[in-house]
């Protein structure tokens, strides 16, 4: 996850570009992640298991992240313009509790989002082989759809 000089974590509502970033794990570079952008020379960012904790705040949870070096984190900060950025890991063991409004007790998650609902149009899911989408339906989904 990316966090910024707050720990605040980064998403790519704030930061569409965050999109672009492809990470890897390269099976040339064991142990390490990849990440690649446009505009930016890729890196191999070694996979920190037991480094520097940062406080981090996540959906208004507050959590722990292993911070993953300046290398990444400057790399992250130059492509995003936004300076102090770290690339953090969540620690081995560590979760975070989904609210209760939306899920069992005990239900956990990591740093992503508790409740993820993923959405396609019809107008996006027309580029999948097979999609049962008419014409008449996607184009008024690219009319109805806000990007």
């Amino acid at each position: 996850m990316v966090v910024d000089a707050d720990g605040v974590f980064v998403s790519q509502r704030r930061f569409p570009k965050l999109c672009l970033v492809a990470p890897s794990l390269p099976a040339e570079a064991p142990g390490a992640l990849r990440l690649e952008a446009p505009g930016m020379p890729p890196i191999d960012a070694p996979v920190v298991d037991d480094g520097p904790r940062i406080a981090c705040r996540v959906w208004g949870d507050g959590v722990e992240g292993v911070d993953q070096g300046a290398t990444a984190g400057k790399w992250v900060s130059k492509f995003l313009r936004c300076r102090g950025c770290r690339l953090v890991r969540m620690p081995d063991g560590a979760t975070r509790q989904v609210d209760r409004t939306y899920a069992p007790k005990r239900t956990s998650t990591a740093f992503s989002d508790g409740c993820v609902s993923l959405l396609f149009s019809c107008f996006r899911t027309r580029v999948v082989p097979g999609s049962r989408c008419s014409s008449r339906r996607r184009s008024r989904s690219r009319t109805s759809t806000r990007g």
